[in-house]
């Protein structure tokens, strides 16, 4: 992780988010500048089958390429000693944040999103969601909290922790989360 660095040197350190199984965070690439979210797993404690679901997300990032898919910049397995072992995975940053948020603003606001706009956000989700599907990929933790967008209104679908890669298109996959 020598190219990327938590934002503790010059600038106040930023948590984007929580969650089951780890943290987000706002990273800046020395080499180039450009803004990052890394997502911090400490998996020293976990077990085998928890640490190969959190690669087999590293596995499908990495093998997406598509404009509404959050894009994967890197990942690393840092071990400082058992129980301190992490996996860092450095992906795009969607700089106007999630589709919850922008929802929950809204409502704040007591504004309506405009149609139009409801439309963009909606084909673009089903074309992200196609293109997984065409490689034999399910999300299964789709949500608000999961799309992401950017300052340029494009959709980012992310999060793939709990996705599952299926080898035949009849294959099943069942999964209880929550």
């Amino acid at each position: 992780a020598s190219d990327v660095y938590k934002r503790q040197e010059e600038y106040i350190p930023l948590l984007l988010g929580r969650g089951t199984f780890g943290e987000a965070w706002l990273v800046v690439s020395k080499s180039s500048g450009r803004f990052y979210v890394m997502k911090e797993m400490v998996t020293g404690a976990w077990d085998n089958k928890d640490k190969e679901q959190a690669m087999n997300e590293v596995n499908i990032l990495a093998s997406c390429n598509h404009v509404n898919i959050v894009r994967y910049a890197g990942a690393y397995i840092v071990h400082k000693n058992l129980m301190t072992e992490k996996i860092l995975i450095i992906m795009e940053y969607a700089d106007a944040g999630d589709l919850a948020a922008t929802i929950k603003r809204q409502k704040e606001r007591r504004e309506l999103i405009p149609e139009a706009q409801m439309i963009s956000w909606f084909v673009q989700i089903t074309f992200g969601l196609q293109y997984i599907h065409k490689k034999n990929t399910l999300h299964r933790d789709l949500k608000t909290q999961n799309i992401f967008l950017t300052s340029q209104n494009l959709i980012k679908i992310g999060d793939f922790g709990i996705s599952k890669s299926l080898t035949h298109t009849l294959d099943l996959a069942t999964t209880a989360i929550g």
